[in-house]
């Protein structure tokens, strides 16, 4: 098409592409081969980048449990140093578990709350790593964790809910869906055609659903 041989002449303007003689096809030069092999370069670069920056996502119900257990364990006067050793032993989660030992050993490197939440985001969550940071300086960790925990329940709660708030409407339609086939496929037709068999003109819109109905058993049925 006149499109393929605009671009061909572009590449071959630009030294990508060239004919060794008149009637041959157009073959790379060697710059196309540096442009191809950079390109390649590039893109094993991006992918290794990619998989340095994907943190593993703990569940969140492992998180939520996590926050839950912290808050009771807090309000026992536990040192959150203590609480994070035996959350961490305990939680079978192996992104949470590694998340929790990356918080214990920042925490007493003296790293800032904060900045070693902060880094977690990929395995609690936006919304629980900000939260426990916050909680790190706060001076009122039990609160903060409580509170965190029963927003992050309730959220669970919801969309629970809502999975199976949508579930009846997707089989309501789908079996809708199944018994408009059905009549249009095998109890319309016989009706119609009855009145066929008497040479009586159907109306419009029933010569279109019978005509419908007969693409349906030739093409679907």
């Amino acid at each position: 098409s006149a499109t393929v041989r605009n671009e061909l002449a572009v590449l071959e303007r630009e030294g990508y592409i060239y004919t060794p003689y008149p009637s041959s096809g157009r073959i790379p030069t060697k710059k196309a081969f540096r442009f191809f092999a950079q390109w390649l370069l590039e893109l094993a670069e991006l992918r290794e980048e990619v998989e340095r920056r994907r943190l593993p996502v703990a569940k969140r119900r492992d998180v939520v449990m996590f926050i839950r257990l912290s808050a009771d364990l807090l309000r026992e006067n536990l040192p959150y140093d203590e609480v994070l050793q035996l959350l961490g032993a305990d939680i079978q989660n192996k992104a949470l578990k590694d998340s929790i030992k990356e918080i214990s050993s920042d925490l007493k490197d003296g790293k800032e709350g904060k900045e070693v939440f902060a880094k977690q985001e990929g395995a609690l969550g936006r919304f629980a790593a900000h939260m426990l940071g916050v909680a790190s300086t706060s001076g009122n960790m039990v609160e903060i964790y409580e509170s965190t925990a029963k927003f992050l329940e309730r959220n669970q709660t919801f969309k629970k809910n809502l999975r199976s708030a949508l579930i009846m409407p997707s089989v309501t339609v789908f079996l809708l869906l199944c018994a408009t086939l059905f009549y249009v496929g095998y109890i319309f037709p016989k009706t119609a055609e009855m009145f066929l068999k008497f040479k009586m003109e159907l109306p419009p819109m029933t010569k279109f659903t019978l005509d419908m109905s007969h693409f349906l058993q030739d093409h679907i049925f």
